[in-house]
């Protein structure tokens, strides 16, 4: 990793088209959260038709040191990896390496034989890459799978559980992309991490994006935080998980575990809107983009945000309410376990990101946190025009 101040130049984002009005609203919004003891601190960023048009950092990356949240702070991005790893199955798929439609047991011979919990009677299990990757296969994970080595050990571990239902006939959030990650191993000839690096975060320019931070970078990871139970507010997660720098070399997760800056999401997400090109840069095909984030799960019942559907890897909105009110349908994306948003927009051709270090606080996909700062960005963003 880079410093962000050191490449901002060269690397930047897009043009800037800088709102002080709408700043002070959505700092307005984010320092009440501050105050309330809710977040120790937040960067915030609001792309409309690719230029910035809002990007700001509020309070603490790390209260007990009085460190302040800084616009090149380092979040640990948590499940928005998914949107990394679905785009990386996409581009084997477009070397000709591989279908989403494939069978899981092509790539994995132990998934050759999986039994349901309870058997339905229609006969053998017929499990997809795609099931995977939109949650809709019914994997679960056994005891102590978070100690498997590498990517290998820990698909094997996965193909010895019963699936919890018929693929593609229900929904569960699940550790699915673990077992796509390793067909990316076996289809590409290396290490997920290396793949990654060499079709995404390198093309562009994502110099703050991997699975680990170096010593000299170390300063600029912000804090996860958890509710206080004994005083109050807040206080340092105390999981060993948050007390170790992420060291290159260790296990690639591709359902969780990214590192990044705000600049490197808005540039992923940007790449994302503008159909799978940056700068010139084509990372991957517009069509491959739209089946990504398209809705794959029809009407099924998904996670706890009504109207929710979900594509490869990406959330999906179907029907916007309630937190998502202010979004248009077909808006995709992903929230993090620490809070982390990162939504596209292409209707208003809006990318909202959110960046925060918190946990256990319930879902973060349905935190006021993410509502009232997408809502002063919906209400506000013509101001920089």
């Amino acid at each position: 990793m880079t410093s962000f101040l050191s490449l901002i130049i060269t690397f930047s984002l897009t043009s800037l088209v800088y709102c002080s009005e709408l700043t002070q609203k959505v700092d307005s919004v984010i320092n009440k959260f501050i105050d309330g003891d809710e977040i120790s601190g937040a960067v915030t960023m609001a792309i409309h038709k690719g230029e910035v048009i809002h990007f700001s950092a509020l309070g603490m990356a790390n209260l007990e040191k009085a460190k302040p949240m800084t616009k090149d702070s380092l979040f640990r991005i948590a499940s928005l990896t998914k949107n990394y790893s679905s785009v990386l199955v996409k581009i084997l798929e477009e070397q000709g390496k591989l279908s989403v439609y494939d069978k899981v047991s092509k790539y994995l011979p132990e998934f050759q034989s999986m039994q349901l919990i309870e058997d339905d009677g229609k006969g053998d299990v017929d499990l997809r890459i795609w099931h995977l990757m939109s949650h809709t296969a019914g994997v679960s994970i056994p005891e102590n799978y978070h100690t498997s080595p590498d990517l290998k050990a820990a698909a094997k571990a996965i193909s010895t559980q019963k699936l919890d239902f018929r693929p593609g006939s229900q929904w569960k959030y699940s550790k699915g992309m673990d077992v796509c990650g390793r067909i990316v191993e076996l289809v590409s000839g290396k290490t997920f991490d290396q793949f990654l690096r060499e079709q995404i975060t390198a093309p562009l320019g994502l110099y703050d994006t991997a699975y680990h931070v170096d010593q000299a970078e170390a300063h600029r990871l912000a804090t996860v935080y958890m509710p206080d139970p004994k005083n109050g507010g807040i206080t340092p997660n105390d999981n060993n998980y948050f007390k170790t720098l992420p060291k290159k070399g260790q296990k690639p997760n591709p359902s969780s575990g990214l590192i990044s800056s705000t600049r490197d999401v808005g540039i992923y997400y940007s790449m994302l809107l503008n159909g799978g090109m940056h700068k010139g840069k084509r990372i991957i095909s517009e069509k491959s983009v739209n089946e990504l984030t398209r809705n794959w799960t029809s009407d099924m019942k998904t996670n706890p945000v009504v109207g929710t559907s979900w594509g490869l890897g990406f959330g999906h909105i179907r029907k916007p309410q309630g937190v998502t009110a202010m979004l248009s349908k077909g808006t995709f994306g992903h929230g993090g376990a620490y809070g982390n948003q990162a939504w596209v927009d292409p209707t208003t051709q809006m990318i909202y990101i959110l960046m925060i270090q918190r946990s256990g606080f319930g879902n973060g996909d349905m935190s006021d946190i993410r509502k009232e700062f997408q809502r002063v960005v919906s209400e506000n963003y013509k101001l920089a025009e």
